[in-house]
């Protein structure tokens, strides 16, 4: 039998239009299997390598002795396959890179202490492998009691609870986008952290023969701005020859002159100024 005819199909394209144009975004290969169909009605299909493949324009297309067709750029172009003599020809129109998926930047897991904010950066990966950062999208959080998300400049920001410490589940949806695009991570909310010391006063006068009490409080990060009580805190001054400090914050002047107090409770610090002034 004698082959009369060559049909194109297309095995794995995003979108085919009635007219049978393959739609393409940069960077998503489309296959092209070669069917003969000879004389006495039969058909086969080619081993796409002993065909002949061509593209018309390879700044656009090209075209593997596969039959793989990997876009390049915008625009349109033939895609045609041709054996003993017979061709046949494929309308290729390649569109811009899409976004095939979503991640999340946690690194594997973001953990943060009970009540300390984090980013959520979600990044999105384009077809022709580009990259596009801090992408606008909806954050749900399982279990809804772990905290609440709030959205900065379009970056969603997640606060844990101040009260709960465990795991929680963390879906971003490109927005727009519906459920064809989301990524999952895991957030660890560990116990609260202190944030920062407040020594109060933050400055003072003293009279030589006078001595002031210093106390310190610290704000952590399940409820911030608002200082507490807090005990092991470490004294100490840059100048043991203008004042004397003992390890609960009492200060006793030795001669004129200022000198710095610095309150330090697990690697946080915080500094006071005293100054001694002569006897009234």
């Amino acid at each position: 039998a004698k082959l009369e005819k060559i049909t194109l199909i297309p095995l794995n394209a995003s979108e085919v239009t009635k007219d049978g144009v393959i739609i393409a975004p940069v960077g998503v290969k489309t296959r092209l299997t070669a069917m003969g169909i000879f004389s006495d009605h039969t058909t086969i299909n080619f081993d796409p390598s002993k065909v002949i493949w061509k593209s018309e324009d390879e700044q656009i297309a090209t075209v593997s002795n596969q039959g793989e067709i990997t876009p390049k750029k915008r625009g349109k172009v033939n895609i045609t396959v041709t054996k003993d003599g017979i061709s046949e020809t494929s309308k290729l129109e390649v569109t811009y890179a899409k976004i095939e998926k979503i991640i999340i930047e946690d690194d594997g897991g973001i953990e943060t202490p009970a009540g300390r904010e984090v980013k959520i950066p979600v990044s999105g990966i384009f077809t022709d492998g580009r990259k596009a950062n801090m992408l606008l999208a909806q954050i749900t959080v399982y279990p809804i009691y772990m905290g609440l998300v709030r959205y900065d400049y379009d970056v969603p920001i997640f606060t844990p609870s101040p009260f709960t410490t465990g795991k929680a589940i963390i879906t971003a949806r490109l927005a727009g986008m519906g459920d064809s695009l989301i990524a999952t991570s895991t957030v660890t909310i560990t116990p609260e952290v202190l944030e920062r010391i407040v020594i109060t006063p933050k400055k003072a006068s003293v009279p030589l023969n006078g001595t002031i009490q210093l106390t310190a409080a610290g704000v952590f990060s399940d409820l911030a701005d608002v200082p507490r009580y807090i005990t092991n805190v470490a004294w100490d001054t840059t100048r043991y020859d203008i004042i004397a400090l003992d390890n609960k914050g009492n200060v006793t002047p030795l001669k004129e002159g200022s000198a710095d107090v610095i309150a330090t409770k697990d690697s946080i610090q915080a500094t006071a100024t005293i100054t001694v002034k002569p006897n009234k």
